[in-house]
């Protein structure tokens, strides 16, 4: 988000298929993202309809008042004009499929399942073809630094891989306290 003119830059940029092309295949949380990709997906879903149609009352309020605009003019927008850079910002927050109306709340939920199944189909057969992966299966941290419950992705590959698949612990450590350039510590566990 900072600096905006940064941001503006790489708005204009998708990495999307670069990272794709390196091998790189993030899993995205299910449940908390945010506000602009539940928008862009349901796009792809719903197609252009208008903004209120979709999405809820108050979620297009707070959109309207980070953006200083009208709530009435907001209303009456398509949903691809969200994605205009006048609403950038106030779509950066993370949030939930709650910011959706029935029926578009539900389409949304079954859309990123059946993505979420897709991409885990394609990392089993990356790994019966004898591929690596890195994860963290610890979830999200919270503010705090506490680690959060563990996904059930990590699971399901595990089921679903090849029998001989390995599993190598790692922590990884920041040493924050140098003044120069920071030393990132690994420490490795006995493989699985």
């Amino acid at each position: 988000m900072q600096p905006r003119w940064f941001s503006h830059f790489l708005r204009l940029i998708s990495v999307g298929p670069v990272l794709r092309l390196l091998g790189l295949h993030p899993f995205e949380n299910l449940h908390f993202r945010p506000a602009e990709m539940w928008i862009r997906e349901l796009l792809l879903i719903e197609g252009n309809v208008r903004a209120a149609d979709v999405l809820t009352p108050t979620f297009l309020q707070k959109v309207a008042t980070v953006a200083g605009l009208d709530y009435q003019q907001l209303e009456k927008c398509q949903l691809s004009d969200l994605l205009s850079w006048r609403y950038q910002q106030a779509l950066q927050p993370f949030c939930s499929t709650e910011i959706f109306i029935e029926p578009a709340r539900r389409h949304a939920k079954s859309y990123v399942l059946a993505k979420f199944k897709q991409e885990l189909a394609e990392l089993v057969a990356w790994l019966w073809n004898g591929g690596s992966l890195w994860g963290a299966p610890e979830g999200l941290l919270s503010p705090q630094g506490n680690l959060g419950p563990v996904t059930a992705a990590l699971r399901r590959l595990l089921q679903a891989g090849p029998p001989d698949m390995c599993v190598l612990p790692i922590f990884i450590a920041y040493d924050f306290m140098t003044v120069r350039r920071t030393r990132i510590f690994v420490d490795l566990a006995p493989p699985n």
